[in-house]
């Protein structure tokens, strides 16, 4: 079989340095971040959906029908809405890789497992889109210099 080859721009990244979790994309496609902010969106409706579907009692606890029952069905609706919602984003299954067996709901220093990882995707993901907005530019003034003569 013949091949194409020509540099696509994935890079791989490991997730928290596990070589076993690993995740390729390109970082500066244009097209990652508008699937970046509405994943963040599908993921801002799953934590809202998650806390109002459940119901507590006047002193903040579920009932023993809702501990197992509506508890349940939420949280199972909503990590597979944020799995729709990663895996959207990457064009790719990479939830099990990301999350590796967790819950995304897992509190970790203070913020949800899906929270800490959307916050440390985010600044490569700009710091990528602004070396190839710089990019662009430059290839652009090449042609157009002629022009502003």
């Amino acid at each position: 079989m013949q091949s194409i080859n020509f540099d696509d721009g994935l890079k791989s990244f490991a997730i928290n340095g596990d070589e076993n979790r690993v995740i390729r994309f390109n970082p500066a496609d244009p097209d990652m971040m508008t699937r970046y902010y509405k994943a963040l969106q599908m993921l801002k409706e799953a934590k809202g959906s998650l806390l109002s579907d459940v119901n507590l009692d006047t002193e903040g606890n579920l009932s023993e029908e809702d501990k197992l029952g509506e508890a349940s069905r939420a949280m199972e609706e909503t990590n597979s809405l944020i799995r729709k919602a990663m895996n959207l984003m990457f064009n790719s299954d990479v939830y099990d890789t990301i999350f590796a067996g967790q819950s995304p709901f897992c509190i970790v220093r203070g913020k949800y497992l899906f929270e800490a990882f959307m916050e440390s995707l985010q600044p490569v993901l700009e710091s990528e889109i602004k070396a190839y907005q710089k990019a662009g530019e430059k290839r652009m003034n090449k042609y157009l210099k002629e022009y502003h003569k």
